[in-house]
């Protein structure tokens, strides 16, 4: 039971940080007399759209990064020694 219900907590305890954290933003938008559902949508495209922008500048890097890998672990790996017989 215990295993199908820590999901969903997880999910609404990271929904509810996230609300939290953008409430100034999206506080200080409606001060400056946006409605409330727009200044939403603006933040969430915002994030959304950093997150993706993020995304696209570090695809190189991070492919490097994966090509890399194998060449890594051969480094890593203590050359392999025959027993004697």
């Amino acid at each position: 039971m215990t295993e199908h219900v820590l999901p969903a907590r997880v999910s609404v305890q990271l929904g509810v940080f996230v609300s939290h954290a953008l409430e100034p933003v999206g506080g200080r938008l409606v001060a400056w007399r946006i409605r409330r559902p727009l200044a939403a949508a603006v933040v969430l495209l915002t994030l959304v759209g950093s997150f993706g922008w993020a995304t696209y500048a570090l695809s190189d890097d991070a492919l490097d990064i994966v090509r890399r890998v194998p060449e890594a672990q051969r480094l890593q790996r203590p050359p392999h020694r025959r027993r004697p017989v």
